[in-house]
């Protein structure tokens, strides 16, 4: 006597909600490669001065990186993995913020030296037009 057609798709079924219900069991694993990037993006971060220049972006990777770790410690990898991936965005905005005011700073220096380049320029222009 063969199965009937019913009876495998009914077998197959409960075969992959089993599955299902034991991966779900199975412990995950912990997010050692999203720790590890959280931990050098928050270094570039450091590097790049953010600590002065970007000290709100900053304080927040450093917190959710020290509460991944915690997560991680705790064996909730899930939300271990959720807080590195915040702390490695995080520390990517603080070095772009941390960036862009070196750039801004730069660019008023510049600024200023070119003032200061015309006003002397003007200064000698009025110089030599007087007998």
């Amino acid at each position: 006597m063969t199965p009937s057609r019913p009876k495998i798709h009914a077998l197959v079924a409960v075969a992959a909600i089993l599955a299902g219900l034991l991966a779900a069991c199975a412990p995950t694993r912990p997010p050692v490669d999203l720790l590890a990037a959280a931990s050098r993006s928050l270094a570039g971060a450091r590097d790049a001065d953010a600590q002065a220049l970007a000290p709100a972006e900053y304080r927040e990777a450093a917190t959710r990186l020290d509460e991944a770790r915690m997560a991680e410690h705790a064996e909730d990898y899930d939300a271990a993995a959720r807080l590195a991936d915040e702390a490695d965005a995080a520390a990517d905005l603080a070095k772009a913020k941390a960036r862009l005011a070196k750039a801004r700073t730069a660019v008023d220096r510049l600024q200023h030296d070119n003032a200061a380049l015309q006003a002397e320029l003007g200064s000698d222009a009025a110089t030599e037009d007087q007998p």
